[in-house]
């Protein structure tokens, strides 16, 4: 994650003041399954897994063993290596005039995340113990990962009025 802020407060007379904050961020986030070889374990050949059509670096693929008492499953691959990106600007100006205290601002916010996956998926299915033993999926799928990157505005605003109307009574409105 990385983030800057910069803020300041101007008091432009003795009766108006701004108040304004930037924020500028970026945050990374990935999810890779990798084989740890614990206990003399060592993964196949990809090659035997991923046709050749498809990029071994660009695929993730997954073994799911139904009908057993729980099912297992083994994965491997990058699955997800997104981005999500910020700017965010918040402005706020008040001022005095006589009793009144005015403020008025906005909140102007765009957000825009970058959904990437692995470029292609492969999910092999085994439902019995025989399926298993012969080393053949009762069901083999693939699939195409589609990458997103979208953007999403949110802008906001207010117009606040605290009038001070005796040294007992202030209205708040806006």
């Amino acid at each position: 994650t990385r983030t800057f802020t910069f803020g300041s407060t101007q008091a432009i007379t003795d009766k108006l003041i701004n108040e304004i904050r930037v924020n500028f961020s970026k945050h990374n986030g990935n999810t890779r399954y990798d084989f740890e070889g614990r206990y003399g374990g060592e993964i196949p050949d990809q090659s035997i897994f991923i046709p050749t059509a498809f990029d071994p670096k660009k695929t993730n693929y997954k073994f799911k063993l139904n009908g057993f008492p729980n099912s297992l499953e083994f994965i491997y691959g990058n699955f997800a290596n997104n981005e999500m990106r910020q700017i965010n600007v918040v402005d706020n100006l008040s001022y005095v005039l006589g009793s009144h205290e005015l403020k008025f601002g906005f909140d102007y916010r765009e957000l825009s995340p970058k959904l990437a996956a692995s470029e292609f998926g492969i999910n092999y299915d085994f439902n019995t113990s025989e399926s298993v033993i012969k080393g053949v999926a009762d069901r083999v799928f693939y699939y195409k990962n589609p990458n997103v990157n979208t953007k999403v505005l949110t802008f906001s605003s207010y117009l606040q009025d605290s009038w001070k109307v005796n040294s007992r009574l202030t209205l708040l409105y806006g």
